[in-house]
Order: C-alpha cells, then structure tokens, then sequence
C-alpha cells in the first residue's frame, strides 16, 4: 500500500523533543480535495499501525 501526497503548507512550529529528536508542526495552505481523506488519516494513525498495515505480516505455510 503506497501513499505520498502533494500538499503546500507553512512551517509554524519547530522544537526539539525530550528524545533529542525535531518536532515541527506545519499548517497546510493547499491540499488536492483527493488526498485530504487519505492524509488526515496518516497524520492521526500512530506509527506502528501504518507500518502493519503497509507491511502485514507473512504467514508462513
């Protein structure tokens, strides 16, 4: 399952975490009226659950 979007936006928030890592929070200013379904569902899915989704696990036979 392949994803990538193509949105315009302006970066409003940058900071750095606990974990030393950047965060950056972006207020978008232009999506295609067909990814803006698909693209709030990857903001709001945690990480690990788009990873099982993309790659579901093989069972072996």
């Amino acid at each position: 399952m392949a994803f990538g979007y193509t949105v315009l936006g302006e970066v409003v928030r940058v900071k750095h975490t606990a974990e030393n890592e950047i965060e950056a929070g972006i207020a978008f200013t232009a999506i295609h009226a067909s990814d803006r379904e698909g693209l709030v569902r990857f903001i709001t899915t945690p990480l690990p659950q788009l990873a099982a989704e993309r790659h579901p696990q093989q069972s072996s036979v």
